[in-house]
């Protein structure tokens, strides 16, 4: 059934604007009932309520007729007295905020702002500078393994969108997010932080990257309920299952998107060229090199949501990734003339490789309990491998087996501490016996356990501070590589947001 609604804008502004004070402000008493009365009921004389002769009276029909309802939503929201306020957006609107149109009927312009502070004072096994050490005597494999580091992130993020998106994707939207980055990296030895031998134990860096450049085309709607379809091509973030587990990174590519029965299944079909990242920062090196950026690495990606499947509450994914790369034989090396490509390790040669995952992953709750999870099955082939010059199967690296266990406690509306345990073990530790040319090697990697604060001092993602302590229960397999060096990392992270 359609209901006819056109009565509601003039009712509306008719409740805004007030209607003429009625011709008979108070009402007057009205006479006593006459006639029978049954003897055993009292009579209550009649007592009128007090009345204000400056009341406004509902409007009449045919005030309500000549009324002439708002042409926008946003005449009602200057109409009861809420300003625009281009500094604060939680108290008035804000057309920097996609609150009002910036232009036209259904253009929207959105600035989100952010800042994010990071110290980390942290200790890893680190080797020692050998021949460039700043420590004398100190002649052993490992080095000191403390390093500190300061990070400041600047993002600005710039959202031209067209449409009304109160219950649908936009028609159209242009995303642009440039990032700077300064660093400060102190490390106690030489030939970490640069590799010149002269390189000085502390690094001051900058870095300006760009985290997303694209344009997103709804293409249809396909139900009442705004399931859809859309496509988005340019630099964009793009995440393989739920935590990121196998892919989480900001590519060029073009991606096909949507939804269907009401949200409860989502699909992605994607093509995607990796970027060359800034060493220091990890940022997308676009704005330096260019299309020289662009690495001959692709990605093809596949995914299905699927939500309250088996049961309520649980969100289950299935995935098929292919990459396909096509770099072997380059050598490059990064901005702290340190070699990554190839790998210095085994027969230091590059060759191309493929390989596909088949993953399954899911996250919700199962009653009471919370669960993410991930599995993934590769198969594929390099060129030449990393400790043979021959073809061979991509990766050759030892495998991990990790189980966790974590909780929550939500202390106050704002603070927040959470608490996690992890078990690590290697798979098979044939290939860093290789690499170490070492014995025998327990695959026992030990326990991580870390606890962090996360405080919201407005009860609102604008402001969040968080305070985490992770360390690491060393294992025998752990000892067996690193000896008794100890590894712990402190976090203090702080982020704003316009």
């Amino acid at each position: 059934m359609v209901f006819d609604r056109s009565w509601l804008p003039a009712l509306l502004a008719s409740a805004l604007v007030g209607s003429a004070v009625a011709d008979e402000p108070c009402p007057q008493p009205q006479p006593a009932e006459t006639g029978r009365r049954s003897p055993t009921i009292p009579v209550i004389p009649y007592e009128p309520e007090p009345c204000d002769p400056n009341r406004i009276a509902p409007a009449s029909k045919e005030e309500l007729g000549s009324l002439q309802g708002f042409p926008d939503r946003w005449r009602i929201v200057e109409a009861i007295g809420i300003k625009e306020n281009l500094l604060d957006p939680y108290h008035g609107h804000n057309r920097l905020k996609g609150d009002r149109p910036m232009f036209g009927e259904d253009w929207y312009l959105a600035f989100i702002g952010i800042s994010d502070s990071v110290f980390e004072p942290r200790s890893f096994p680190l080797p020692v500078g050998g021949p460039v050490t700043a420590r004398p005597e100190s002649l052993n494999t490992f080095g000191s393994p403390k390093t500190e580091i300061w990070a400041q992130t600047f993002a600005l993020e710039t959202v031209l969108y067209k449409g009304n998106t109160t219950f649908k994707p936009p028609d159209w939207e242009f995303r642009f997010t440039p990032v700077l980055n300064l660093t400060r990296v102190s490390a106690d030895e030489r030939g970490l932080l640069r590799a010149p031998a002269d390189a000085a134990k502390l690094r001051y860096d900058s870095a300006v990257g760009l985290q997303a450049a694209f344009v997103d085309r709804h293409l249809r709607n396909v139900s009442p309920n705004y399931d859809f379809d859309s496509i988005r091509v340019g630099i964009q973030p793009f995440t393989s299952d739920f935590r990121g587990f196998l892919l989480n990174d900001s590519m060029f590519g073009a991606r096909l998107f949507g939804i269907r029965s009401s949200n409860r299944f989502q699909y992605n079909l994607a093509w995607f060229r990796r970027l060359d990242k800034d060493t220091n920062s990890g940022l997308n090196d676009v704005f330096s090199r260019g299309l020289s950026a662009l690495r001959d690495d692709d990605v093809f990606a596949a995914n299905l949501y699927v939500q309250d499947w088996p049961t309520l509450g649980f969100f289950t994914q299935g995935t098929v990734i292919h990459n396909r790369n096509r770099e072997g034989g380059q050598i490059q090396y990064d901005d702290n003339g340190i070699i990554q490509r190839p790998a210095s390790l085994g027969v230091e040669r590059s060759g191309d490789y493929d390989v596909t995952y088949l993953g399954l992953s899911g996250d919700g709750h199962l009653g009471s309990l919370n669960l993410s999870t991930s599995a993934y099955y590769a198969m594929g082939h390099a060129e030449r491998g990393t400790f043979v010059d021959r073809p061979q199967s991509n990766f050759a690296n030892p495998g991990l087996k990790l189980i966790g266990i974590g909780a929550d406690f939500d202390l106050t509306p704002t603070l927040r501490v959470s608490t996690n345990v992890n078990w690590l073990q290697f798979v098979d530790t044939a290939t860093l016996r290789i690499a170490r040319a070492q014995g025998d090697i327990d695959k026992d990697i030990g326990l991580d356990a870390s606890i962090a604060v996360i405080w919201r001092p407005m009860a609102i993602q604008n402001v969040v501070g968080r305070l985490s302590v992770a360390t690491l229960v060393p294992g025998a397999g752990y000892r067996d590589l690193f000896e008794d060096q100890t590894a712990y990392a402190v976090l203090g992270n702080l982020v704003l947001t316009y």
